[in-house]
C-alpha cells in the first residue's frame, strides 16, 4: 500500500469522523465535552485575543505575502507559498457551506465581540491546521540550522494549538466546534498530501 493510498484512506476516514460529530452536536443538547470546556473560558484574554486575531483575514494575507517574498529570495519554489494561500481559501470556502450544512447556533456567552456566523466547524481550528500547518510542513524545503528549524516548527505547532484554545477561551465556539475544525482542516491536509504525492509519482 502506497502512502498516497494510506493519506486517502485517513482522509476518508477524518471527513467521515467530522461529519458524524457535526450530525451528533447539531441535533442534540449540548455535550458534557462542551459544558466543561466552557470553564475556560475568560482564561488569557489578551493572549486568547492575539491568537484569535493571527487567524484573520488580513494577518494571514501578510503571513502569506512575507512567505512567499522569502521564497523568492532564497530561490525555492514559489508553488509552495502560494499553494499553501490558496489551500487556505478553498479550504474556507468549504467551511463556510459546511457551516449551514450543520447549522449550528454559536454560544451565547462571549467575550470581546458577538462572532457572526454559526459555530460548527471552527474556521480558526481549520486555518490552524491548514494554513499554520501547511508553513509547518513547508519547512522541509527551507534550509536552516537544526536548533533554528526545531524551534520555528515548535512556535508554529504551538500557535495552532494556541489558535484552537482561544476560539473556547472567548466563547466565540463550543470544544466540538474546534474539534470538528480540526478533524476537517487534517483531512483536509491528508488529501492535499496524497495529490501532491500522486503528482510527484507522475512527474
Amino acid at each position: 500500500m502506497t502512502p498516497a493510498v494510506v493519506l486517502w484512506g485517513l482522509s476518508i476516514a477524518l471527513f467521515l469522523a467530522f461529519f458524524f460529530l457535526g450530525t451528533f452536536v447539531s441535533t442534540r443538547p449540548l455535550t458534557r465535552i462542551d459544558i466543561d470546556g466552557a470553564r475556560v473560558r475568560g482564561a488569557f484574554p489578551e493572549l486568547a485575543l492575539l491568537f484569535t486575531r493571527s487567524g484573520r483575514g488580513l494577518p494571514l494575507l501578510a503571513i502569506g505575502a512575507l512567505a512567499t517574498l522569502g521564497f523568492y529570495l532564497l530561490k525555492k519554489p514559489l508553488w509552495i507559498p502560494l499553494g499553501v494561500s490558496v489551500s487556505q481559501l478553498l479550504s474556507q470556502g468549504f467551511v463556510e457551506l459546511l457551516k449551514r450544512r450543520f447549522s449550528r447556533e454559536r454560544p451565547d456567552d462571549w467575550l470581546a465581540r458577538r462572532e457572526r456566523g454559526l459555530s460548527y466547524p471552527s474556521g480558526h481550528a481549520t486555518t490552524a491546521i491548514v494554513f499554520f500547518g501547511g508553513w509547518l510542513l513547508a519547512l522541509a524545503e527551507v534550509p536552516m540550522p537544526p536548533g533554528i528549524g526545531f524551534v520555528v516548527g515548535a512556535a508554529l505547532a504551538a500557535w495552532m494549538i494556541g489558535i484552537g484554545w482561544s476560539r473556547v477561551a472567548l466563547g466565540a465556539h463550543y470544544p466540538t466546534d474546534v474539534f470538528g475544525g480540526i478533524l476537517f482542516g487534517s483531512a483536509w491536509m491528508c488529501a492535499i498530501l496524497a495529490m501532491l504525492l500522486r503528482l510527484r509519482a507522475i512527474a
